[in-house]
Parts: C-alpha cells; structure tokens; sequence
C-alpha cells in the first residue's frame, strides 16, 4: 500500500512524531495516514495540497462573485474565468474573460468580477491550481494529522490489537476529534465556509 499523492504528511514524519525506528509497522501507519488525510479532508470540506482544477463550473446568480470550490489559490498559476455564449442552455461555447474584469482572492478563492455575472445554469467556468504545495502545508493541520494517526496507533497497540479495519477508522477519528479540543480547533478553522 503507498500513500495517497495527495496525503499532506509521509511516513517519515509520522515516525519521527510517533518516535518510531524501524519498518515493522510501515503497512499499518501507511493505512492509518491514508485514513486520516481522507477523514480530515472530508472534515474540512477541501484538498489540502495542491491540485490542478480544470473547468470548474458555477451558475451565474446575478452577483459579481464567484466562490471557487477549492482555496486557497496558487498565486503562481494563470486562473482562467470563462463565461457562456448563451447562460440560458447548456453552452458548450465558452469565451475566456479578460483577468482585467475579475480580482482573486488568493487566501479564500473568491473571484469578484467588475461588472454583474448573467443569471444562468452553469454559465461559468474557472480553472485554476488550488491547495498548498508540500512544502507549505500549514504545520497545524499536519500535526493534527501525526495526532490523529499517533492516537489510533497507540490505542491499537494498547488494546493488544493488531489489526484494526478501515471503517472503523472514521468513526475513531470522529471520537478523536470531539475529546480532543486542540485538534478540534484546528480543523475547524479549515472548514469550507461556502
């Protein structure tokens, strides 16, 4: 089994963190990391690290804003608005828009637009890189994941289990998170607010 490419910590790190040497328990701490970076992921609502987005869509609604699905914004990237031919069917004919009539948000991936986005049904579309790239992965956010992971580890091992199934795990991580109110906080700052 490898880590997931988008998991936001290795196993290194969590065998530093742990204070593990050795390879005996790589399979189990690979699945525990796995586990936790989708749990989190699912928390939060959002990828933490970085990923390429290509024609994102959203429905024009009368407003000169757009909430991008994914943030925070790769900054370093092109960001490319495209609006449809015709907002009342489903256009397959998309013009880009000058990135003169938009500002990005980078921190919270929102696009306000200079002028009132055409009321329409998926008459908008945005390709953009979103999430952090490995390097800057907020170090709270992966230490509530080398918390989560440690906890399950350690209670495995204290209960004299050896095994324990995939399953479980999210319910686990969800018992975690509401006795710890460290990891809680941290989470929740990350929630998706849209």
């Amino acid at each position: 089994m490898a880590i997931h490419d988008y998991a936001f910590t290795d196993l290194d790190e969590v065998k530093d963190y742990i204070g593990i040497t050795g390879s005996t328990h790589d399979t189990l701490l690979t699945a525990l990391i796995n586990a936790a970076t989708d749990f989190i992921e699912s928390y939060i609502g959002r990828r933490i690290t970085e990923q390429a987005i290509t024609e994102e869509l959203h429905d024009g609604d009368g407003s000169d804003s757009i909430l991008l699905k994914q943030y925070p914004i790769d900054s370093g990237e092109t960001i490319t608005l495209e609006q449809a031919s015709n907002p009342n069917v489903n256009d397959s004919n998309f013009s880009t828009l000058s990135s003169s009539l938009y500002f990005v948000d980078y921190n919270t991936g929102i696009i306000t637009t200079n002028f009132t986005l055409q009321q329409g049904i998926r008459n908008y579309r945005v390709s953009y890189t979103s999430g952090y790239a490995d390097a800057d992965v907020p170090f709270d956010i992966k230490w509530a994941a080398w918390e989560l992971v440690s906890n399950m580890f350690n209670t495995r091992k204290a209960a004299g289990t050896t095994s324990q199934t995939l399953g479980d795990l999210s319910a686990s991580f969800t018992r975690e998170i509401d006795n710890d109110p460290k990891i809680k906080s941290i989470l929740v700052k990350y929630v998706a607010f849209r």
